[in-house]
């Protein structure tokens, strides 16, 4: 009996779908949107375009991801916005704001993540960072060979990088993430960054929490008539 819950409960974790989804935050700063993605922001306007926002959803291939940023002041954690910077010399993408003149940054140099901001990244579903890419200050991959990211993944295990060996990573599982800098200057273009574009991947959960679709009930069903059969059986 075991062996046939066990099978029935395999059989629901491979029908779990899997999506793979892309966030070009690039192109969303610029005010373009090519993938058909969706948007839900604090503002209530597209989502597209250079902005400010407290809090900033995208939807991609039914996926979620939410944006919020943060900074810390001599040690007390305070509110920031997520940021949508567009193209100056290439394009930009999501970076993190202390404050808006309407929608736009203010003062204009402090729309990236720089000295004692983060980012703050929640999805609705667990996924694999396939591949996340970072442009600097100056909206290229110029990063100096000091200047060091932290990765917070899931609010637990935490991730030293240098952006001068690592512009694009990939490898991290979770649902909530958060892009650290520890940048030693306040203002310098090779120790600021943005997150360019980001693709991830679905992780299906763990068997047991999975449910199991009516087909494949109606097979276990008869498995578990044919498994009775059987014993009944042998006890002839």
């Amino acid at each position: 009996m075991k062996k046939v819950i066990y099978f029935l409960a395999l059989l629901g974790f491979a029908s779990t779908p899997v999506y793979a989804a892309t966030f070009n935050f690039g192109d969303y700063a610029d005010g373009i949107n090519s993938n058909g993605s969706t948007f839900s922001n604090s503002l209530g306007n597209s989502g597209l375009g250079e902005s400010g926002y407290s809090s900033y959803s995208v939807t991609n291939a039914g996926v979620t991801v939410t944006a919020t940023g943060s900074y810390d002041d001599n040690g007390t954690t305070r509110d920031a916005f997520a940021y949508m910077d567009g193209k100056w010399r290439n394009r930009a993408g999501l970076g993190v704001c202390k404050g808006l003149a309407g929608t736009q940054c203010s003062p204009s140099s402090d729309d990236n993540i720089t000295y004692n901001e983060t980012l703050k990244l929640v999805f609705d579903t667990t996924v694999s960072l396939d591949s996340v890419r970072f442009v600097d200050g100056e909206h290229f991959t110029n990063f100096n060979g000091n200047f060091n990211l932290r990765i917070n993944e899931d609010n637990s295990l935490l991730y030293t990088l240098s952006l001068a060996e690592f512009p694009l990573l990939s490898g991290f599982v979770g649902d909530t993430f958060e892009f650290i800098s520890l940048a030693s200057l306040t203002s310098n273009y090779s120790e600021e960054f943005y997150i360019n574009t980001l693709n991830v991947t679905t992780v299906p959960g763990n068997v047991s929490t999975v449910p199991v679709p009516a087909a494949a009930w109606l097979f276990g069903s008869a498995l578990l008539g044919m498994f009775g059969f059987s014993r009944r059986k042998k006890t002839v």
